[in-house]
């Protein structure tokens, strides 16, 4: 959610429930518009299922907090799954035999 940065104090506070919201809370602001009983067990499966994978969610984004701007990029990182396909980095194995360990305690090996 853009422009948070103009937001008074008091409107931040406010949309605070609109960031993460509870589907189940909606729901029931909503049950005297629901007469049908399929419909209603209906909407009740779908708000489960959005609540238990938190299919919708919003971030506040500010762009005057920097903090705020890397949370937001490690959100789409993390969706977008960046980083998942690069290969690992597998630390230099050093033969065993070449090794002194005298030298590794008294920091004379150069690695």
């Amino acid at each position: 959610m853009t422009k948070m940065d103009l937001l008074n104090p008091k409107a931040k506070k406010e949309i605070e429930k609109y960031l993460d919201p509870d589907m189940y809370s909606m729901m029931e602001d909503n049950s005297d518009s629901i007469r049908s009983k399929k419909f209603k067990k209906l909407t009740q499966a779908i708000c489960g299922l959005i609540d238990d994978y938190s299919m919708v969610r919003f971030l506040p984004f500010d762009r005057t907090d920097e903090e705020g701007i890397n949370i937001v990029l490690q959100h789409i990182d993390f969706s977008i799954q960046y980083g998942e396909d690069l290969e690992v980095k597998e630390p230099k194995d050093l033969d065993e035999e070449e090794l002194n360990y005298d030298e590794i305690f008294q920091g004379k090996l150069n690695s």
